[in-house]
């Protein structure tokens, strides 16, 4: 792993594969490890011979290392499993002038003359360094099953007879097995170095495809010079610059016995020869196993059960809003039928309702229509009163004058001068009468036909019928009254005036002597609304019940005196009839220097200017 401190260059480890031993793997790459420490000086590069593979995969796991240099077989391992990146590929075959790629060849003793093609190795043995081997048995497993022959069925494997690729050679040619593998290049050295005879070997299946040594499988590239993942590009292009510019006279070549460096090649070919083989790291190549899945599929795994718990989560709770819509469905049914039952209920109370609707709304009319009536006969009664009131004076100056008359006419002092006199006096009160009996009678017609008529005439008209009683329980009239012209029911206006006047004068009779007894009249315009102001001197209405003056048969007067109605039938007519309002409020004011407190009813109506 590479490490720095604060003082001591930043350390760079690479694991190489040391098939031989340690001490022939250092010999072997301690020169280009001193190359690369002087292309790059600012690292301090050490080589870091590894015996086994498990061990070099443990390094890598636990990033122990940050490079490493191996063979094909167990580059593609690393690719596949570590994510490594290949960064150069190994130019061995220095005595051939330098190959990047190489092969295998199947051999023989030379006097074996049953075996001449892979056909006849059936039922043979063959012997190979050990099954991951990759120069050394696997291209030529690899070769057999191209030419239809599984030698795992069809021959007598044998491994672990031989502790190194020359072993296998003495091996064959002692007749401990009919044929043996080894990758291109070791049989070469050993009849260099005079081990060995060409004549002792017979190389079966020789490919001829411009690869210059003999050879009986496909070739494939040599050893890989690759950076671990957690090694920054930029070191790892440092590294890769530093490998190429090795020349093949460099100590770094000559010691390492290879001819250079070249750009990675493609080891897809190596990666589909493990895969048809079924060999690590694709033991499982093909087949369905939990932990290819696993490893294959894994987010995709993770994404789909959650999608099923959510799919789970999602049908329990739809399971409950299903009970729970089960449940609230029955009780819904029960409610229906409830609300069934009550709407026949509602039906038929609503029919019966309306039948007494009917019957309440004709028995209001009818009551309506008493209570207008009695209304009616209230006023009258108390016009009656009036007239009573009105016609004394008249009736005694008619009977002094007729005693007159008779008088004279008894002594025989009848005279036509007095006569005359006495006849003219008695047919002004006799006119008088007339035209109290004409103002009577006028109140009373039922007239519905609205009229134009000014609210001077129409309060001039409901005084005259009370000029009398005033005079008798004095009370003063204190008017201020504007010539206001409005379009209404005169006969209604009147009678709705009358009642309030004469509610006014009957609380004014009963005040204690001496006190004075004042009735306001006003009358003004005010936003085009025409407004009749009734105010007294009576002390006012009580306020717990002032807001009742308006209902029907409210009273505070005997019953020998008062029915109720009066104020209840004008506020009928100020607002049914001539479509205004009325309010009713106590008031306290001064006239004269003097301090009254009285009731004041206001009537608002529309003038013909708002009409028009």
């Amino acid at each position: 792993m590479m490490t720095t401190s604060l003082f001591a260059q930043a350390e760079v480890k690479i694991g190489v594969r040391a098939y031989n031993s340690e001490k022939v793997s250092v010999k072997r790459w301690e020169e280009t490890t001193k190359a690369l420490e002087r292309a790059i000086p600012e690292y301090n590069i050490s080589m870091v011979p590894i015996v086994s593979f498990k061990e070099m995969e443990d390094a890598v796991k636990n990033k122990e290392i940050d490079f490493i240099l191996t063979n094909p077989s167990e580059y593609v391992a690393f690719e596949a499993r570590n994510n490594v990146r290949r960064i150069a590929t190994l130019i061995n075959h220095r005595d051939e002038g330098g190959l990047a790629k190489f092969s295998s060849i199947i051999f023989t003793k030379a006097d074996r003359d049953d075996i001449n093609s892979l056909e006849d190795t059936k039922g043979k043995s063959i012997l190979g360094l050990k099954k991951q081997a990759f120069g050394a048995w696997q291209m030529a497993h690899k070769e057999f099953l191209d030419s239809g022959i599984d030698p795992f069925e069809d021959l007598d494997v044998k491994f672990n007879l031989a502790s190194s690729q020359q072993e296998i050679v003495y091996a064959v040619l002692n007749g401990k097995a009919d044929l043996g593998t080894v990758r291109t290049g070791v049989m070469e050295r050993l009849i260099k170095d005079g081990k060995i005879l060409t004549s002792e070997i017979k190389v079966i299946n020789v490919k001829v495809d411009g690869f210059p040594l003999l050879h009986s499988t496909a070739t494939y590239p040599e050893w890989a010079f690759a950076s671990l993942q957690h090694i920054q590009f930029d070191l790892a292009n440092k590294i890769a610059i530093a490998l190429l510019q090795i020349r093949p006279n460099d100590e770094a070549a000559v010691k390492g016995n290879y001819t250079g460096w070249t750009t990675p090649l493609e080891y897809g070919k190596v990666h589909d020869t493990l895969k048809e083989l079924k060999v690590f790291p694709y033991e499982n190549y093909g087949e369905i196993t939990l932990e290819l899945i696993w490893k294959e599929y894994k987010y995709t795994l993770l994404l789909l059960l959650l999608g099923v718990l959510s799919l789970i989560i999602y049908n329990k709770h739809v399971k409950s809003l299903n009970d729970r819509l089960a449940k609230k469905s029955i009780k819904l049914k029960k409610i229906n039928m409830e609300l069934e039952k009550a709407t026949y209920e509602l039906s038929k109370f609503s029919k019966e309702l309306e039948k007494r609707v009917k019957e309440e709304v004709k028995e209001n009319k009818e009551k309506d229509k008493l209570v207008s009536q009695q209304s009616k006969m209230a006023a009258m009664g108390e016009m009656i009163g009036n007239i009573a009131h009105q016609w004394r004076q008249p009736i005694a100056i008619i009977s002094m004058w007729a005693n007159n008359i008779i008088a004279d006419i008894d002594m025989g002092n009848i005279k036509n001068e007095e006569l005359r006199k006495y006849a003219n006096s008695i047919n002004m009160q006799t006119q008088h009468l007339s035209q109290t009996i004409d103002d009577f009678r006028n109140f009373f017609t039922p007239n519905k036909e609205k009229s134009i008529f000014t609210l001077r005439s129409s309060v001039d008209k409901t005084m005259s019928l009370l000029t009398a009683s005033f005079k008798t329980h004095s009370i003063e009239l204190i008017e201020d009254i504007e010539d206001i012209e409005i379009v209404a029911l005169e006969n209604e206006l009147t009678q709705a005036i009358l009642n309030i006047i004469k509610n006014a004068k009957d609380v004014l009779e009963t005040r204690p002597d001496g006190s004075r007894k004042l009735i306001f009249i006003n009358v003004y315009k005010k936003d085009s609304k025409a407004i009749i102001e009734i105010k007294d001197s009576g002390g006012g209405i009580a306020d717990n019940i002032i807001d009742k003056v308006f209902e029907p048969y409210f009273t505070t007067k005997h019953k020998s005196q008062g029915t109720g109605i009066g104020l209840y039938m004008t506020e009928s007519i100020i607002t049914k009839h001539l479509h205004g309002e009325i309010t009713a409020e106590n008031s306290e004011y001064e006239y004269k220097g003097k301090h009254y407190k009285g009731a004041v009813f206001a009537i608002s109506l529309p003038t013909s200017e708002e009409k028009g």
